[in-house]
């Protein structure tokens, strides 16, 4: 009899063979099914619960027997191990990491000059030499160099080893890529090649990952693609990713995820829609914040994780699409964003440069609103930059019902004059838990609505006249919707649990900019605009943000939504030889202010902690909680 283990997930049933000695959320994994491992399998979160089918088991370290015809108790994945030969689990929705979602891969560009840093090269090398003519390789230096005037140029042996397998060289086409290093020829082909040169803009986060295939000839986007960051397998945030780096079989692991799992399928799915071989990618760039570029190149980003928060690096040379294990031309170039320092990465600088910082001179504050949250000012070519630690809660991690925004996320709420919660639910599905800007909109609305009070505490007879009143083992809620899950037949619901998460997380946001804006003697009337970054901001009601103190309250007109910068980023690196050395420079300039010595941060966070906050002339012109 096969020794098999079953993971059952609603209707869906998977076995694998049992492995005794590794965790059940490691085990999960093998059948297909990701669980919200958010503290990295530490067993210091509650978000990959199962239930116990019949079998034996190891659960933080005591036996547990489950007979057959026993109700199984829920217990962590990540601290249970399988002991009998069989065994099995059930998955409620709440555990389970989708593996799609609805990422958003948009942005907005300012103008640019088309002048790729990637081109071809046409050589004539078909005249007859006599004895004594110099080598190939000579020979296609020297054409080179008076074809385009450069000095420093790198030809790799495996060019070498093809000239050798090959005719003669007549007429050729060289594929070159300005470098860090200087000029290197990238590939060689006979004859006349008018065909694009390809490359791909990845932007590499921490959630997801999104690839655009890019004809660097013309300049145009072709195609894009996107998925979770298979890391999440292992650990959801960036905390917790460092803490999993313990030894050199950690950052391996980590890496093999992001390359192998993550990266490399979604370039074979853009290759195969362009009907492209992935050696045809000559040139890829590559954006994400500096613990996700670490692990990317197999660098322990483990003291980031500590103070002072030292990289191994934060300015990088061009690399070899070989060093990186990509679906790629071998030969071809790499270039990976600029940081500026452990925790303010080269998304942030993708940002910066896509904002335009540098170039205008008023008073401007961008933030990227996310587990980090990354604050920029930027005020007649001085900049200053921060990060606060908001935590996963605008990415539902950590709420009861939260989820990413996937299929069967509630991404908006509405309540009407009459009590009635109004849903807008991805894909129109059934809905399965609350997105990050579903959960503004909710607490804006009920706030409006007299539901919740300043304190983020609700007003119980209104919920219960409207019937949405719901005790969450001793905490009072209120039901989003009623439909039954799975995982004890309750209803998808906001605790005040839940709301004192996102209030912390607004007010660490909202705090982080102040005190930033203080160091620099400056406050939020000073701004001529507020630019948002990340897809987040792009799904966010401002309006409602505004409402519950996450932003400021200031005129429409100051926003300027950029989208996914960290992409346009990249993709500005493929068709601009210049993006990548200007946002090098950028890197180098911004003094870097630290939130816990800044002393105005603590009781700016204070007074965050209500809705909108627990100054009223903060909010003096927020005159009403909008619709």
């Amino acid at each position: 009899m096969n020794a098999l283990f079953s993971f059952s997930a609603g209707d869906d049933l998977r076995s694998v063979p049992t492995e005794h000695g590794l965790p059940l959320n490691r085990l999960s994994v093998k059948a297909g099914f990701l669980l919200n491992t958010r503290c990295g399998g530490k067993g210091n979160c509650m978000g990959c619960q199962v239930q116990l089918g019949p079998g034996q088991y190891l659960v933080l370290g005591e036996r547990v027997k489950v007979g057959r015809d026993d109700e199984g108790p829920w217990v962590q994945a990540c601290q249970t191990q399988v002991l009998s030969e069989s065994g099995s689990a059930l998955i409620p929705s709440k555990s389970r990491v989708e593996q799609f979602a609805k990422i958003d891969e948009d942005f907005a560009l300012h103008d640019f000059d088309h002048r790729p840093p990637t081109y071809h090269v046409q050589l004539d090398l078909s005249a007859e030499h006599q004895d004594g003519t110099p080598a190939d390789a000579h020979r296609i230096r020297q054409a080179l160099m008076h074809e385009t005037g450069l000095t420093r140029l790198h030809l790799p042996l495996s060019l070498l080893q093809s000239i050798g397998r090959s005719d003669p060289p007549g007429i050729i086409t060289a594929t070159m890529g300005r470098s860090s290093r200087g000029n290197d020829v990238l590939q060689l082909a006979q004859g006349t090649v008018s065909t694009p040169i390809y490359g791909l803009a990845i932007d590499i986060g921490t959630t997801t990952v999104v690839i655009v295939l890019v004809d660097l000839t013309e300049g145009t986007l072709l195609h894009k693609a996107s998925m979770y960051n298979q890391q999440i397998r292992l650990a959801d945030d960036i905390a917790s990713r460092i803490s999993c780096c313990e030894g050199e079989a950690d950052v391996a692991e980590m890496r093999e995820l992001v390359i192998e799992h993550t990266i490399n399928p979604l370039i074979d799915q853009l290759c195969e829609r362009a009907s492209l071989s992935p050696g045809q990618l000559d040139r890829v760039a590559l954006s994400g914040n500096t613990v996700m570029t670490h692990l990317a190149l197999g660098i322990n980003p483990e003291r980031i994780g500590r103070i002072p928060f030292t990289p191994v690096i934060n300015i990088h040379e061009s690399y070899r699409g070989a060093e990186l294990g990509l679906s790629m031309n071998p030969n071809g170039l790499v270039d990976v964003l600029p940081s500026i320092s452990g925790y303010v990465g080269g998304d942030i600088v993708s940002d910066m440069h896509v904002a335009q910082l540098m170039n205008k001179p008023e008073a401007t504050l961008l933030v990227d609103i996310g587990t980090n949250g990354e604050i920029v000012f930027s005020e007649q070519g001085e900049l200053a930059v921060s990060a606060t630690a908001a935590g996963p809660a605008f990415e539902g991690a950590g709420l009861t019902h939260g989820c990413r925004a996937a299929t069967g996320a509630i991404e908006s709420i509405r309540i009407t004059e009459h009590g009635v919660l109004e849903l807008a639910v991805i894909g129109n599905s059934p809905p399965i838990g609350l997105c990050g800007s579903a959960i503004v909109d909710f607490m804006a609305e009920a706030v409006r609505v007299g539901w919740l009070n300043l304190m983020g505490r609700f007003d119980l007879d209104l919920l219960k006249q409207h019937n949405v009143y719901h005790d969450a083992n001793g905490i009072h809620a209120c039901i989003i919707y009623a439909s039954e899950e799975e995982n004890g037949n309750e209803p998808l619901f906001v605790s005040e649990l839940d709301l004192s998460q996102v209030m912390k997380a607004k007010a660490a946001v909202y705090a982080g900019m102040k005190a930033l804006l203080t160091s620099q003697g400056k406050c939020f009337a000073d701004l001529k605009r507020l630019v948002l970054a990340g897809g987040f901001a792009r799904h966010l009601n401002l309006k409602h943000a505004m409402a519950i103190g996450l932003l400021p309250a200031l005129p429409l007109e100051t926003y300027d939504i950029i989208g996914n910068g960290s992409l346009a980023g990249a993709y500005l690196c493929l068709v601009n030889g210049e993006t990548l050395s200007d946002c090098e420079a950028l890197a180098r300039l911004p003094d870097t202010v630290e939130l816990n010595r800044e002393p105005s941060f603590e009781p700016a966070f204070i007074d965050a902690l209500a809705l909108p906050h627990l100054d009223p002339d903060e909010f003096a012109t927020l005159t009403e909680f909008p619709p």
